[in-house]
């Protein structure tokens, strides 16, 4: 009785082994080369809930993460108009785009820590336009005297604060190599700055801090830890003394509610 429940037993054990070595076999363990390329992530949803505004786009979906979302399909129309006015621009033949990207498709996908569902001409086709825009974008704003009265988004303003504000979002990038390696493609290196140059001109409003020092000003943090966050001392000597800014859980609530100092009949914090 007892043998025979211990074979039993140990039948059991050896058919669990088999299931976990067959389930297993079907897994395809990730090459070192694609966790290392991984750039672009999902935002954890416990950090989204807390503000879902500063993860989703406002009016431009880039890459995989918000294609689906339908309220940008206006852009997509548009996004449309900026590829074929980039295309009309090089006078390079689509196929030659169409090649280079299948080339790096791997590479591109590896990028995505989240899974991508597109097929390969979907996710190609997605990766090509979103990419063409962006680079005809930065070029029409690089060359803005030039396209003041003819591009509809120059002509909005408050669209171009939208679509900066998409631009740096985690969830809303392509991988920079893409727009790198079509923008050279083109040789438009050859008449407009390297790329990287173009997305600074683009993105100078965010990195006024990170330029100071190449025109001299450097910063110091002020020695007084009770000084307002308004008590920035400018010297002689090109040295910014600034107080410095706590930053804690609490920190967003108490931001988001100094609205109210600009109510003075509502207002009791400060």
């Amino acid at each position: 009785m007892g043998e025979g429940q211990s074979s039993d037993s140990l039948s059991k054990q050896q058919c669990l082994e088999t299931k976990l070595v067959e389930m297993l076999q079907k897994v395809e363990p990730p090459e070192f080369y694609q966790v290392k390329m991984q750039c672009i992530y999902r935002v954890p949803q416990e950090v989204r809930d807390n503000n879902p505004k500063a993860y989703t786009p406002r009016v431009v979906s880039i890459g995989p993460f918000h294609k689906e979302d339908n309220n940008f399909e206006l852009m997509e129309e548009l996004k449309l108009k900026y590829f074929k006015g980039f295309l009309n621009r090089t006078q390079l033949p689509l196929k030659d785009f169409v090649a280079t990207l299948k080339t790096i498709e791997e590479d591109i996908r590896s990028c995505y820590a989240a899974p991508v569902k597109y097929n390969s001409d979907d996710f190609l086709k997605m990766i090509l336009i979103d990419a063409c825009f962006i680079i005809e974008h930065f070029l029409r704003w690089h060359s803005r005297s030039d396209w003041g009265g003819k591009d509809p988004l120059l002509l909005k303003p408050w669209m171009i604060g939208d679509i900066e504000h998409d631009l740096i979002l985690l969830e809303n990038q392509l991988p920079f190599f893409v727009l790198e390696q079509l923008y050279n493609l083109t040789g438009m290196n050859k008449h407009f700055p390297s790329f990287l140059n173009i997305c600074f001109n683009y993105f100078s409003d965010l990195m006024v801090g990170t330029v100071c020092p190449i025109a001299g000003l450097k910063f110091k943090v002020s020695p007084n830890p009770n000084e307002c966050l308004l008590d920035m001392i400018y010297s002689d000597e090109g040295v910014l003394t600034m107080p410095i800014l706590n930053i804690h859980d609490d920190t967003e609530v108490w931001f988001f509610n100094k609205y109210n100092t600009w109510l003075p009949l509502l207002s009791y914090s400060g």
